[in-house]
């Protein structure tokens, strides 16, 4: 009896390894995860859902995973001691020291990736594709229209200058500029502020006739952390609902920067994905009111750009919408970011 005991646990034992995976048919693939689920055997409030990222390397004798928590990055090792599939070879199991990996693939690529211990499971959920705009950024730009300068702005970009715009004072310094063409040269401008607010001519030098108008362009760096936000050149694709969502998030922030101060929210335009100049971004528009003066409209456009949010704000009296709109429209075509992450 001992001896077919024996024989049967051999057959058993010599069956299992039938559907090993060799060491040179393993998969040798990177996996990148958005979160993960966290699940211990015993009841713990560190169970759930976790707002981590990062990804999972595979190679033929080791896998590693590189886990970002709050900006700070982890890294675990775990040696390979066999990959087995029981009836699909699309379902895997690498089993390591320190716990199994179950591994589903689709078309060769890994799909869905569950870390098993002897104390929690772990899922990593993996993170959705983004797609890349078919332009290559910055997209190209000529010279710029007749008596307009080009504003470099540190750590941001290029946008022109009407001759009837100027920077507000005290920001800059002129500085000259080449193009590519070596025969020609344009002056141009170089700033290095934070902040560039850009206004009607004149009102440097209260001028009257251009303290009678307004319009105010602004351009500054939100900070951020290293892969906080999505790269430039990558698509923003939201569903419905998240739209719906940021859309209220966005307006918030407007009506609570009003709070106890004289400026009034007066109507408030869906929030859009727009693509301004090949870079894709969110566009909010809305119109204001400050005391009892004319309304002004705001378009306010966030590109993300990896660690920072690059915020162009562009603003005017509607009842000086014909003078202005020729200008401003083409100042938001010549807006490039050149320091693209």
């Amino acid at each position: 009896m001992k001896s077919n005991y024996l024989l049967i646990m051999l057959a058993f034992i010599l069956g299992s390894c039938a559907n090993q995976v060799k060491n040179e048919d393993r998969l040798e693939q990177e996996y990148k995860f958005g979160s993960v689920m966290y699940i211990e055997y015993k009841k713990s409030e560190d169970s759930g859902n976790k707002d981590v990222f990062g990804k999972i390397i595979f190679n033929k004798n080791s896998i590693k995973v590189e886990m970002n928590i709050d900006g700070q990055v982890e890294n675990e090792d775990f040696t390979i001691r066999t990959v087995t599939f029981d009836k699909s070879p699309n379902e895997l199991k690498y089993r390591t020291y320190k716990g199994d990996f179950s591994v589903k693939l689709r078309n060769d690529t890994i799909i869905d990736v569950t870390l098993y211990t002897g104390s929690f499971l772990t899922t990593f959920n993996k993170t959705k594709e983004i797609a890349l705009i078919k332009n290559k950024l910055p997209i190209s730009i000529g010279m710029p229209l007749k008596d307009w300068k080009r504003i470099e702005i540190s750590d941001i970009g290029t946008i022109d200058l009407s001759p009837k715009l100027e920077i507000q004072s005290g920001k800059y310094k002129e500085m000259k500029l080449q193009i590519k063409d070596k025969a020609q040269e344009i002056w141009g401008l170089k700033f290095d502020e934070p902040k560039l607010v850009i206004q009607p001519k004149g009102i440097n030098q209260f001028d009257e006739t251009s303290l009678s108008k307004y319009c105010r362009v602004i351009i500054e760096t939100i900070p951020g952390n290293p892969d906080e936000f999505q790269r430039l050149n990558e698509k923003i694709d939201i569903t419905s609902s998240e739209l719906s969502e940021l859309n209220i998030e966005f307006k918030n922030q407007v009506q609570q920067g009003f709070y106890n101060t004289p400026l009034k929210l007066i109507e408030w335009y869906p929030l859009r994905i727009n693509e301004i100049n090949g870079m894709p971004c969110i566009h909010a528009s809305y119109k204001r009111q400050f005391k009892d003066q004319p309304f002004v409209i705001v378009d306010l456009y966030r590109f993300l750009n990896y660690d920072r949010i690059i915020s162009l704000t562009i603003s005017y009296r509607i009842s000086e919408k014909e003078y202005w709109s020729s200008i401003l429209n083409n100042t938001l075509k010549s807006f490039r970011i050149t320091n693209i992450k």
